[in-house]
């Protein structure tokens, strides 16, 4: 009985243990409750405030003032350049935070001496399609209009990345999720093929062979060639593809046409063209491909894309062959519609007008802000003041700023008599960028032939 009964020494130390964890965990409830009780502080600071259609981004900058908070947020996943009212007088921060994040989903949440914003999370019911059906094997031969088998061929599931390749015998093994798939068969010089998966689980594919393909003519340097024979990276585009775009250039009706053919605005200038590379970096000198239209030398931004026939890219080496060392970055061959013969001769004319706009127009600080900033990061590096916003630049701005009659120059003290200094509030990219600017582009046309001309 002596040993069953706990010594004084034990009790205390297990009371001790007892009491220190007490201590800890009401040391993190107080914590935990402070800052609780802080963001309920900072919620219910009262807010007058009232704006007419404005930002969401320019209401928050005064909320900011008036609460003595910070706002944090990414303009990413937040935009916050939709229009609200607001017209509150001494009501809760929170209630004015309500009524603005309600309609664009955003949630808030105070951090410390900050609020931070997110995107509040879609939700949605859970249905039988979250539930993914069953993998499965599914194999099978592909073979060619004679009955072989083809190798070589990509067999992939449509939609995915997943994939495989048909061995020597043109047989294949593939897993395949659910019944709804469909397998795309494809292979160099053949039609593709979809086959939808259902319930089978073997398959005997047969390819067709792309005659179409193999009897286009291709231009190559001064000759042409059937596509079946040629050697070499070419690629061509048609007019059906060009006139399909109603673009005022060459340029944009073929971007994303040809592989490799990298097209590149040279400025956002009235009427500027495009620029052309093949085949990513040239020299560390840069270099341009050859540019021929019906085989002379042209800029290819005067050329009507309504004039034009075809556009043939040679991409690799073998170009030089003809065209010699001019040929090192690649070759663009044009060939531009030709009359049709015994057809009388037509005139054509067209005229676009178009008005350009910018997308986004960015904004920027007005001088106060600017002087703000510009103050507030020189003192985290510096630790102190932006040297030229001194005690003379800061009146002459606050000035200003407050009276826009007065002067937006001032004699600096410390300056030349004869040397001016700026104080102003220009908003320089709206004095030197128009809202919107017209382009006109005219064609005419003439067309026609007989026999003897053409």
């Amino acid at each position: 009985m002596k040993n069953c009964i706990p010594s004084q020494r034990l009790i205390r130390r297990i009371m001790h243990i007892t009491v220190t964890q007490l201590l800890i965990a009401t040391f993190f409830c107080g914590v935990s409750l402070a800052h609780t009780l802080r963001g309920q502080e900072i919620l219910s600071k009262e807010i007058s405030l009232h704006m007419e259609s404005a930002e969401i981004s320019k209401i928050l900058n005064q909320l900011e003032k008036q609460a003595k908070v910070k706002f944090v947020y990414s303009s990413h996943s937040i935009q916050l350049r939709h229009k609200a009212s607001v017209d509150v007088q001494n009501q809760p921060l929170y209630t004015v935070l309500d009524h603005l994040f309600a309609p664009i989903q955003v949630q808030y949440e105070v951090v410390g001496s900050r609020i931070l914003l997110r995107k509040r999370p879609v939700e949605r019911p859970r249905s039988e399609l979250d539930f993914p059906l069953p993998d499965r094997n599914v194999s099978g031969v592909v073979r060619d209009e004679n009955g072989e088998g083809l190798p070589g061929v990509n067999v992939l599931v449509k939609g995915t990345q997943t994939g495989t390749v048909t061995d020597g015998a043109g047989a294949f093994s593939i897993t395949v999720p659910g019944t709804e798939s469909v397998l795309v068969f494809s292979f160099v010089g053949y039609q593709s093929q979809e086959v939808p998966v259902g319930d089978q689980t073997q398959f005997s594919i047969t390819l067709s062979v792309d005659t179409k393909a193999l009897e286009e003519i291709i231009v190559v340097g001064y000759g042409e060639q059937k596509k079946v024979n040629l050697t070499g990276a070419v690629a061509t585009v048609g007019s059906e593809v060009i006139q399909s775009r109603p673009v005022g250039n060459l340029g944009q009706a073929l971007q994303g046409t040809i592989a490799n053919l990298n097209i590149s605005q040279t400025s956002g200038a009235l009427g500027s063209g495009s620029s052309f590379n093949i085949r990513g970096n040239t020299s560390i000198n840069g270099g341009s491909p050859l540019i021929l239209v019906n085989n002379i030398p042209m800029d290819i931004n005067q050329i009507n894309p309504n004039d034009i026939e075809s556009v043939t890219v040679l991409k690799d080496a073998a170009s030089a062959a003809i065209y010699g060392a001019r040929a090192a970055f690649g070759v663009i061959l044009i060939t531009t519609k030709s009359g049709k013969k015994d057809t009388r001769p037509q005139v054509s004319l067209s005229m676009n007008y178009s008005v350009n706009k910018p997308v986004v127009k960015f904004e920027t600080m007005n001088v106060m802000e600017r002087m703000a900033y510009m103050n507030e990061a020189n003192i985290r590096v510096n630790g102190t003041p932006y040297y030229q916003f001194d005690e003379y630049y800061e009146a002459a701005i606050r000035a200003h700023y407050a009276d826009p009659s007065k002067p937006n120059v001032f004699i600096h003290p410390n300056n030349s008599p004869n040397q001016w200094a700026y104080a102003g509030n220009t908003d320089w990219a709206k004095e030197t960028l128009r809202d919107s600017y017209p382009m006109q582009q005219y064609n005419a046309t003439v067309s026609g032939g007989s026999d003897r001309f053409d």
